[in-house]
C-alpha cells in the first residue's frame, strides 16, 4: 500500500526534498528567536548598550523577515506538490474505473455493428 502511495511522490522528489529541507532550516531558525531575545533582554539592556540593543533587534527583524519567506515559500510549494499528486492519482482512479466501463461500451458497439451488418 506504502509503495503506491510512494509511487506518486517519483515525479515531485525535488519540490518534496526542498520542501522538507525548508521546513528544518525554518524549525532551526525558530530556536534562534529565543536565544536572541534572552541575549537583549540581560545583556544589551541592563547595561545600556543601544547600538548593540539596535544590532541584534536588526538581526532578529532580518530573521524573522527570512523566515516569513522560508514559511510562504514551503506553503506555496508543498501546495503544489500536492495539488499535483492529487490530479496524478485522480487520474489513475478514473482511468481504472472507466476503463471496464469503455471495454464494455465498446463490444456492446461492436455487437450492434454485427448485427446490423448481418
Amino acid at each position: 500500500m506504502l509503495q503506491k502511495i510512494i509511487h506518486y511522490y517519483k515525479p515531485y522528489k525535488l519540490i518534496l526534498l526542498l520542501v522538507l529541507m525548508g521546513s528544518c532550516f525554518s524549525a532551526l531558525m525558530e530556536l534562534l528567536f529565543p536565544y536572541i531575545v534572552r541575549q537583549m533582554l540581560n545583556v544589551q539592556i541592563p547595561q545600556k548598550n543601544i547600538d548593540e540593543l539596535l544590532y541584534w533587534a536588526g538581526i532578529l527583524l532580518a530573521l524573522y523577515v527570512v523566515n516569513f519567506g522560508l514559511l510562504f515559500s514551503i506553503n506555496y510549494y508543498g501546495h503544489v506538490m500536492s495539488s499535483g499528486i492529487e490530479n496524478d492519482m485522480r487520474r489513475d482512479l478514473f482511468a481504472f474505473l472507466i476503463m471496464p466501463v469503455q471495454d464494455s461500451c465498446c463490444r456492446a458497439l461492436q455487437a450492434i455493428s454485427w448485427k446490423s451488418a448481418s
